[in-house]
């Protein structure tokens, strides 16, 4: 399969491998000056203020699905390097990763080289400052598997997100088509699959497992475009955002952090590193510390090894975790399994599956 970003994927890695200092940097988006634009009105797009004096938009139209075509290989280039399962969609007629993010609360996101390269009609919300405005692109074909748009509203951040060398010389940079969770709450289910590598989601037929006792659940709760589990680590209670954009395991707060060594004296021991968490669309570079565990209680579940992040001290700038949880789950927590987001019943499943941290 051509990529359209594996020249830069490849300069990221070497970049990383030869200990030069390669770091993300939000840079405004380019050529906004050449960019056309279209009026909303003329699709469906309507304003309302928020309670907080926020802007909130919305529109009526809606996507076609295809039930019988509802599964789709992982990208296996880009899903292996970032840890974060990515597929192949067409926007336009070209071939873009596409990820579903339920960490995603503002739309189905464009980035600049979208607009750019298919001459995406566009709406700037501050169209007396295009260069630091973000917005809406009308992409006029997006198809992933069974998922198919047309003439869709789609929004686009002021800025993208590049990697430097030395913080001066770009070397790559994400062009991912990105999934929205108001847009994932549709679907009745949404599979992730890391044993067979594919993605699959429906409209309308439920999740059914063939045999139930081979699975976990945990109950959820959406809330203002967030997945929440209000479950408990080593009895501790706490609540956790489910990010799939995400490739790490387990983030938590420092308190809890500090709760767990109360519980397990064995984890003060841990050998802990200090590294760092990329969050392309929010937070740029974070650091963090992480340490490894063993046989950690998750609910009524023990995970066999699991990798903690967290910070040394509360980020004063930054909502760490983010605000109302005590931590985030991130995808990379259900390699070598399956998970599965049930709309229809509120419950995240996941296989017992052999040689995963859910093995029993």
């Amino acid at each position: 399969m051509k990529t359209t970003n594996k020249v830069p994927a490849i300069a990221i890695s070497l970049c990383l491998l030869i200990f030069s200092g390669c770091e993300p940097a939000f840079v405004p988006n380019q050529n906004t000056a050449k960019w056309r634009t279209f009026d909303p009105n003329d699709y469906g797009i309507t304003a309302a203020t928020a309670e907080d004096g926020s802007k909130r938009y919305g529109w009526s139209m809606d996507a076609e699905f295809d039930e019988g075509n509802n599964s789709i290989p992982y990208w296996g280039s880009e899903t292996s390097f970032w840890g974060i399962p990515v597929v192949a969609g067409q926007l336009n007629g070209k071939t873009y990763p596409i990820l579903f993010d339920t960490g995603n609360s503002v739309g189905l996101m464009v980035e600049d080289v979208h607009i750019s390269r298919h001459n995406l009609p566009v709406w700037f919300i501050d169209s007396e400052d295009k260069k630091n405005s973000s917005g809406f692109a009308i992409v006029e074909s997006l198809t992933v598997g069974p998922l198919q748009l047309k003439d869709y509203p789609c929004s686009f951040l002021k800025h993208h997100t590049e990697f430097r060398l030395l913080g001066a010389l770009p070397v790559g940079r994400f062009q991912w088509v990105v999934m929205p969770m108001d847009m994932i709450g549709q679907f009745s289910y949404l599979q992730y699959d890391s044993i067979q590598k594919e993605l699959s989601f429906s409209r309308n037929k439920r999740f059914r497992p063939a045999d139930r006792s081979e699975w976990i659940t945990f109950p959820f709760e959406i809330e203002t475009k967030r997945i929440l589990l209000k479950t408990s680590i080593e009895d501790i209670e706490v609540t956790l955002f489910l990010d799939t954009g995400a490739g790490y395991q387990l983030e938590l707060d420092t308190a809890i952090i500090e709760q767990l060594r109360q519980q397990r004296p064995d984890l003060k021991k841990a050998w802990v590193q200090n590294t760092q968490l990329y969050s392309p669309y929010e937070k740029g570079s974070l650091k963090v510390r992480k340490f490894t565990v063993t046989n950690l209680k998750l609910d009524s579940s023990t995970l066999k090894k699991a990798e903690l992040f967290y910070k040394e001290t509360p980020d004063q700038g930054k909502s760490y975790p983010h605000k109302g949880t005590n931590g985030t789950i991130g995808i990379g927590l259900f390699d070598k399994t399956t998970m599965v987001l049930d709309f229809k019943r509120n419950l995240m499943w996941v296989k017992k599956a052999k040689g995963s941290r859910f093995e029993e």
